[in-house]
């Protein structure tokens, strides 16, 4: 397993551009990225966040794989620490208000963790999410 820091974008970014673009964007891309257009891709999170709030759950707290995502993009998703998926973006956007008016100097780090196409392979979604996790303890 690989993983890296991420810088933030420029402009600072949001909860909600954050969950937007890793729900919406990976969840409407199909055979290629560039294949759905914005509209499947807003289409296709609605469709995504519809789901995770018909789960008794709300989408948070497990590993869950999604029938609007034919199993391809994402195979998985696990959120936690949040009260719902489709709350994400906005509690993550409170929580970094609080911070910034704290003059937290970085309250939002981004870590991409991956794994090369071999062990994808034979590694199961949870097992890389626990590694993850590991990784960040």
């Amino acid at each position: 397993m690989n993983g890296k820091l991420c810088p933030g974008p420029a402009s600072g970014g949001s909860g909600r551009g954050c969950v937007r673009y890793i729900l919406g964007y990976e969840l409407g891309a199909r055979a290629k990225d560039d294949d759905a257009t914005p509209e499947q891709r807003r289409a296709a999170f609605h469709a995504l966040i519809q789901e995770s709030m018909a789960r008794e759950d709300f989408g948070v707290g497990a590993i869950w794989q999604p029938a609007v995502g034919d199993g391809v993009r994402p195979s998985s998703i696990y959120a936690k620490n949040v009260t719902s998926l489709a709350t994400a973006d906005q509690e993550m956007d409170a929580l970094g208000a609080i911070a910034h008016s704290r003059r937290v100097r970085e309250p939002v780090l981004h870590f991409v963790f991956s794994v090369n196409p071999e062990q994808s392979k034979v590694m199961s979604d949870e097992t890389i999410i626990r590694a993850a996790e590991r990784a960040l303890e």
